[in-house]
């Protein structure tokens, strides 16, 4: 007998008397009822995790784009890998890439821990300064190399607004930092 037989059920009183059979439509609206509000719930924590909680990685001014440019074709390679639905038309510039989500959120702190061994924003920030002024930048010796320094120290605090552990305008500071 199966979990799922409705010609009868079980007496918990422990009268003995014979119950009546369920019968009609109960059994199947109730079923329709379950499955709808499950698909309902699935629903609504898949769009929850993928809406931006806010778009406040958008580069909203010139100084915001040129700044968010300066990782432009990782950013914009890591949305495309990253986009649920491909689209034709361009991807917005953001700054770490990415719109601040809860999945964004969680792909990029994976990122930062097995990529560059940085689990909070402290390390971020010694990360950003070994690369910009301390032996990571000094001991390159080619003007790409350190270009190329200086670029990724952009996007890691790109990054860690993303994670929302900078705001736009402690970006905005440090980015200008980085590019001087």
């Amino acid at each position: 007998m199966g979990l799922g037989v409705t010609t009868h059920y079980v007496d918990m009183e422990g009268s003995g008397q014979a119950k009546t059979a369920f019968s009609g439509w109960f059994p199947w609206v109730g079923m329709l009822g379950l499955w709808i509000a499950a698909v309902a719930l699935i629903l609504l924590v898949v769009f929850a995790a993928l809406r931006p909680v806010r778009e406040r990685t958008r580069a909203r001014n010139d100084v915001e784009k040129w700044l968010a440019g300066a990782h432009a074709l990782w950013a914009q390679s890591l949305a495309r890998y990253n986009q649920l639905f491909p689209s034709k038309r361009p991807l917005p510039l953001r700054f770490g890439g990415l719109p601040s989500t809860p999945y964004t959120r969680w792909l990029i702190r994976y990122v930062l821990k097995s990529s560059w061994g940085v689990a909070n924003y402290q390390e971020l920030l010694e990360t950003v300064d070994y690369m910009t002024q301390g032996p990571g930048y000094t001991n390159c010796q080619e003007q790409e190399t350190r270009a190329w320094q200086l670029s990724r120290a952009s996007s890691l605090s790109g990054m860690a607004v993303v994670m929302n552990w900078a705001g736009r305008a402690e970006l905005v500071d440090r980015s200008r930092a980085v590019c001087r």
